[in-house]
């Protein structure tokens, strides 16, 4: 069974950033075929607060539930370079419909507290960008917060976590994908 994912862009994005996305997800999900979509679309400005100076995630996440040309795609990942949260949280680098289609990431704070000493900070973000997308999407997939500290479904709350964990799915998390025909 092949999973078609689309990546959606949420107002402006680095091209580079849905190349590297588009290259690295099928390496994760062995039977997914991964396409950028090509339509922008613009998050609702009453999603943005401006006492916070972010953006409401759900709000965005409900926006990308609305369009039409998501209809090809068995799961999205919308992808915005937005300082974004939920209720609750100052902060999130993502979310997730769990057990549903639509899930995004948000770029800024994937960007913060890069040791430039260890490895090339570009690189450092990019591994970020591509694990946080696997953790959303495990999340439409049904995957709750992992326990074991390497795998790829941790919760995250700072970069440094994020940095700690790999982009794999630990055993048990591969397992459960695995019941469903998702294969890593």
């Amino acid at each position: 069974m092949t999973i078609k994912i689309g990546i959606q862009r949420v107002g402006k994005v680095d091209s580079s950033i849905l190349k590297l996305l588009s290259e690295e997800l099928p390496k994760i999900f062995k039977n997914a075929v991964v396409d950028v979509i090509d339509v922008v679309i613009d998050p609702p400005r009453s999603a943005y607060d401006v006492h916070r100076k972010q953006w409401l995630s759900p709000l965005i996440l409900n926006c990308l539930g609305a369009c039409s040309h998501h209809k090809a795609y068995a799961r999205i990942l919308g992808v915005a370079d937005l300082d974004a949260y939920v209720p609750g949280l100052n902060f999130v680098f993502g979310e997730a419909q769990l057990y549903g289609k639509f899930c995004i990431i948000y770029l800024p704070r994937l960007r913060f507290f890069i040791n430039t000493l260890a490895k090339d900070p570009l690189q450092v973000f990019y591994e970020r960008v591509v694990k946080e997308a696997v953790h959303e999407l495990g999340h439409t997939f049904g995957l709750k917060h992992c326990s074991k500290p390497t795998c790829v479904m941790r919760f995250s709350n700072s970069v440094l976590d994020t940095d700690f964990k790999s982009s794999k799915f630990c055993e048990s998390c591969s397992s459960q994908l695995a019941k469903i025909g998702i294969m890593v």
